[in-house]
Parts: C-alpha cells; structure tokens; sequence
C-alpha cells in the first residue's frame, strides 16, 4: 500500500463561483445580457466574467460585481423637455431600479467595445475589473452625465412655488 500525495491543484484552491441566479443584481445582468430570449447564453457569460474576476482579483466576485455597478450607477439623466417654442435638456432623478439598469447597460456596452478576440465572458470580467481601477468609459459616460445634468440644473421647472399656508 503505497500512498501518494499530491498538491493541490489551482482550481481546488480557488472557491468555485456559485450558479448566477441567486441575487437580483446576478439576475438584472442575466437579463439585460440576454439577446433573442436565450436565457442560458447569458447566464454563461455573467459565470464566465464572475470567474474572471474571481481569478484575477481573488476577492469574492458578487461583491467586486456589487461594487462596480455602484460605482457607475448615475444619478440623474438628462431629458428633452418643451418650454414654450423650444426644448430644454433638464435633469431628472432616477429612481434605484433604473440606476441599476442604466449602469448595466453602459457596461456591457463596454465590455462590447473592448477588443473582440477576447470570449464576451472575458470582456464582462475585464470591463468590471477595469471599473473597479477607474479606468473605464462607462465611468466617463457617468460623469458626462452628471456634468450635463449640473449644467442644466437651472432648467427644473418646480411644479408648485407658492408657500403653502395652513389656516
């Protein structure tokens, strides 16, 4: 009885990443990843970019993920409004489910843009990790936006400028 030992392999010391449905943040990426209805495309990419980034941060990659899309979620967005015979750009507040969603989608049109040999997995997880080092356009299209907004902060029209008063 001769008994071996062998060293563990990377993979075994790495905790495996856990399936992408158990959060709402895992599944608003799902979703709005997802092209013709095919659910299971885009639950592989959002399990490829998560093990990415677990492999290259070595932190637990729901929170790295959590972290970017915080980072990027704008506050404001900038809309057409008619004042008399021209339009206007005013800000407009948005509410966390369309910061979420907005902040998705400007990530993945970057992780899009990024080099296309890379498998679209691959992208996700380099864009992510990217934003996490300010490094990427989605942050820039971010402060675009805020800096349009702060620019046209004289254009909120408040629905009601008298002082209420109580009798």
């Amino acid at each position: 009885m001769s008994s071996t030992i062998t060293a563990p392999s990377i993979a075994s010391t790495i905790t495996p990443v856990a399936p992408p449905v158990e959060s709402p943040l895992i599944a608003a990426f799902v979703n709005n990843i997802m092209k013709s209805g095919k659910k299971t495309t885009a639950r592989r990419i959002v399990s490829d970019a998560l093990k990415h980034i677990q492999l290259e941060t070595s932190k637990d990659a729901h929170a790295v993920l959590a972290t970017a899309v915080e980072k990027i979620e704008p506050l404001f967005k900038v809309v057409g409004v008619k004042q008399g015979a021209k339009s206007v750009q005013t800000p407009k507040a948005l509410n966390e489910k369309q910061r979420r969603r907005t902040a998705i989608i400007w990530l993945v049109e970057a992780a899009n843009s990024r080099n296309q040999k890379d498998p679209a997995g691959i992208r996700l997880g380099k864009e992510i990790i990217a934003v996490m080092n300010d490094e990427s356009s989605a942050i820039q299209k971010r402060n675009l936006v805020h800096k349009n907004a702060l620019a046209n902060r004289s254009n909120v029209v408040l629905v009601d400028r008298r002082i209420r008063k109580s009798f």
